[in-house]
């Protein structure tokens, strides 16, 4: 016979099967979360894979995400090993051709959309709309792309309105102005482009499809590719983008900024190489495309510190097999351990340390340098992913860091406020890599 606890036993039945719920949640969850035995010849690294102890792995890889993934890969490289995340458990993929196995499977076999979705719950942050019709991924990766030079003057304008409004002029000539590089940024999105919208679309109605002074952005294109999309919709796409584009960028270049900071004698190189280029070509997108120390700096940059400790992410929807005879039975996620693997040694010589010219080095002397621009993904280099589910916007991206480096370097001296040599140290989060967000850089006009 089934008894209930004596604290129980007063209860009304409604409370007693809340409180029924309540207890079966955290069961549900944890066994939901059980390892498959399809997965038990996988090494675990981060906690017990165990039945009911192996959530505390989820807890351990939330406070410490990168070393687990730094242990794993040093321990197993090679071979695949599993974690267990936030999410449920991931197998780490380590080598080359393993990379490559995950990259080339069919999307109706290992899904890239489908782990996005999970991970930020699409239906429910994003909308319906949004996820099941991502036009706005192709109009990145082509319209963006290709409009890159003519949209370069406004963004130059935008990037040196954005400096004299970031860094006021000191009161003293030659004073250093304090500045955090990490910035939080609120959009209230329907309010400001609901009726900019709303506009475009009357004088499209009035003036056809093409009128005089029709604006060339990425709002125009969402608005002219969703014809008759809903003004919600429109703008959690233009907000979706610019997650995306916004984080990543300004992430990346807090990091790019630290270094800087942190060894400013690294500016003089990339001042020589902007200044010649600028004086004979002036400010372009194909300027910018000459810069290798700027490119170099910022693609160093990106392998020393990144996004995220990991890349390629993917969900199986059906069971996988690597050409080893190792299956993945559906529902398991995979991903790559980014951090270590572009902190590794035989991969990249003195990894640990921040060298700006690697990468134009590597350029100027193998027939591969054209593979090393910041803008390219391999197996060894996945800040942007890998495949056709690199990051689509990264052109851009890369362009307006460029653009965004070259500036700094011919206008202003930089050094961290407090003269530290030392990198200031990021927040790891389970996967998530922040920037410090304490630490402040001085910024000065260029005495030179």
């Amino acid at each position: 016979m089934l008894t209930l606890p004596i604290a129980m036993m007063d209860l009304e039945p409604r409370q007693v099967l809340a409180y029924s719920v309540l207890l079966l949640i955290p069961a549900l969850y944890f066994l939901l979360r059980l390892p498959s035995s399809q997965l038990g010849h996988i090494p675990t690294v981060g906690g017990p894979s165990t039945p009911l102890f192996s959530y505390l792995g989820s807890f351990r890889f939330f406070v410490r995400g990168v070393s687990i993934l730094q242990e794993g890969y040093t321990k197993h490289k090679g071979h695949l090993f599993k974690y267990n995340d936030w999410y449920s458990w991931t197998v780490a993929v380590t080598t080359a051709q393993q990379i490559d196995e995950v990259r080339k499977a069919p999307d109706d076999v290992l899904s890239f959309l489908e782990t996005g979705l999970e991970t930020v719950q699409g239906d429910y942050t994003l909308g319906r709309a949004v996820h099941e019709n991502p036009y706005h991924i192709s109009l990145v990766r082509s319209q963006l792309t290709r409009s890159l030079s003519a949209i370069f003057p406004q963004m130059m304008d935008e990037i040196s309105t954005a400096f004299e409004d970031t860094i006021p002029t000191p009161q003293k000539h030659g004073d250093w102005v304090k500045v955090h590089p990490r910035d939080v940024i609120t959009q209230r999105g329907v309010k400001f482009l609901g009726p900019l919208i709303t506009e475009r679309s009357r004088l499209a109605a009035e003036l056809g499809d093409e009128w005089k002074d029709k604006p060339n952005d990425m709002l125009q294109w969402c608005i002219d590719s969703g014809v008759g999309e809903a003004i919600p919709d429109l703008v959690m796409r233009i907000l979706t983008i610019n997650m995306a584009a916004i984080h990543s960028s300004s992430i990346t270049f807090t990091h790019a900024i630290f270094h800087l900071a942190t060894n400013p004698h690294f500016i003089q190189p990339i001042r020589e190489e902007v200044d010649e280029l600028i004086q004979k070509e002036g400010w372009s997108k194909e300027t910018l495309g000459k810069m290798h120390k700027v490119d170099s700096f910022l693609r160093e940059a990106m392998r020393m510190d990144g996004l995220a400790a990991v890349s390629l992410d993917r969900v199986a929807l059906k069971d996988f097999t690597f050409s080893d005879g190792t299956i993945i039975p559906a529902g398991t996620r995979l991903a790559a351990p980014a951090r270590a693997i572009h902190r590794d040694d035989e991969l990249y010589p003195n990894a640990l340390t921040f060298d700006p010219w690697r990468f134009s080095n590597m350029r100027d002397k193998t027939e591969q340098g054209a593979h090393n621009f910041a803008v390219n993904t391999s197996a060894e280099f996945m800040i942007f992913g890998h495949g056709k589910h690199a990051c689509p916007g990264r052109f851009f991206v890369v362009n307006e860091m460029k653009a965004m480096l070259a500036y700094i370097a011919v206008n202003y001296d930089v050094k961290m406020a407090d003269d530290s040599a030392d990198m200031p140290p990021s927040m790891y989060f389970g996967r998530a890599i922040v920037p410090n967000g304490t630490a402040e850089v001085a910024f000065r006009k260029r005495q030179h």
